[in-house]
C-alpha cells in the first residue's frame, strides 16, 4: 500500500525542523532517508506516524497496520526478550520465530535489560516485523550492529518489501543504502535536496553537498 506526504512543516522548540517536505512511499520498496545528524530524518518519519505536531501539510493514505522501530531504543520493562516481542500481539507464539529470523533466538529467555544495545535493537525490530505489517518504519535499524547482523536486518527488511510492505529506513551507511534501497531521499537542514534511485542520487557531488565531505568513487564510495 503506497502513501504520500505533502508540504510538511514542523518546528521544535521554535526552530524549523521540516521545511515543506513532500514524498511518496511505494509498497514493495525500501525507501531510505539519509542526511547528517540533526537534519530532520527522525522528525520526518515521526511526522508520518503522527507523533509530532505539524504546522502545516498532510499525510495521505497511511496504512493502518504499521511496525515502528524508534531511534531511541530504551525500554524499561524487565521482561524476557520473547515477552517483549509478543507485547500487544493478538496471537501468541510469534515471539520466538520473530527473534530467530534475526538470528537472536538464543535471547528469548534473557531479560531485555540484560542484553547489549545492538541486541536490544534486534529485539525491538523483531517486534516491529512480528505481524507482517503493511508499513515498516525503522529509524537507524543497523546502528550498533556488527556487519553480520547489519546484513541480516537489511535482508529481513528486503523480504518485507518483497512481500508488498512499504519499508522506510533512516540510514547513515551509504554502502548498505546503495545495496538495499530502491529509492533515496537526501536531506540537509530540514529540506530534501536530492531524491531518486540510489545509483542516480548517491554520487560524490551530491554526497559532498549533503555531508560536507569528499567521497571518492573506486569500487564503492569512500570518504577522503
Amino acid at each position: 500500500m503506497s502513501f504520500f506526504c505533502e508540504k510538511l512543516n514542523c518546528a521544535l522548540g521554535g526552530k524549523p525542523v521540516l521545511k515543506n517536505i513532500s514524498g511518496k512511499f511505494e509498497a514493495g520498496k525500501i525507501t531510505a532517508i539519509l542526511g547528517p545528524n540533526g537534519c530532520g530524518k527522525s522528525t520526518w518519519i515521526r511526522a508520518l506516524l503522527g507523533l509530532v505536531k505539524l504546522q502545516s501539510g498532510e499525510v495521505v493514505g497511511l496504512p493502518e497496520r504499521k511496525g515502528y522501530l524508534p531511534q531511541k531504543k530504551e525500554i524499561y520493562w524487565p521482561l524476557a526478550c520473547e515477552a517483549i516481542v509478543e507485547l500487544g500481539s493478538r496471537v501468541s507464539g510469534l515471539g520466538v520465530p520473530a527473534l530467530e529470523r534475526l538470528g537472536i533466538g538464543h535471547l528469548k529467555d534473557k531479560r531485555i535489560d540484560e542484553v547489549s544495545g545492538g541486541e536490544r535493537t534486534l529485539v525491538l525490530l523483531a517486534r516491529a516485523l512480528r505481524d507482517r505489517p503493511d508499513l515498516i518504519i525503522a529509524d537507524e535499524p543497523v546502528a550498533e550492529l556488527d556487519p553480520k547482523h547489519q546484513m541480516r536486518v537489511m535482508q529481513a527488511l528486503k523480504e518485507e518489501a518483497s512481500r508488498g510492505a512499504a519499508v522506510i529506513v533512516t540510514m547513515h551507511d551509504i554502502q548498505l543504502t546503495a545495496q538495499f534501497a530502491d529509492f533515496v531521499f537526501l536531506m540537509r537542514d530540514g529540506n530534501v535536496v536530492f531524491q531518486g534511485a540510489p545509483d542516480a542520487v548517491l554520487n560524490p557531488g551530491n554526497l559532498k553537498t549533503v555531508f560536507g565531505v569528499i567521497f571518492v568513487e573506486d569500487k564503492g564510495l569512500y570518504v577522503r
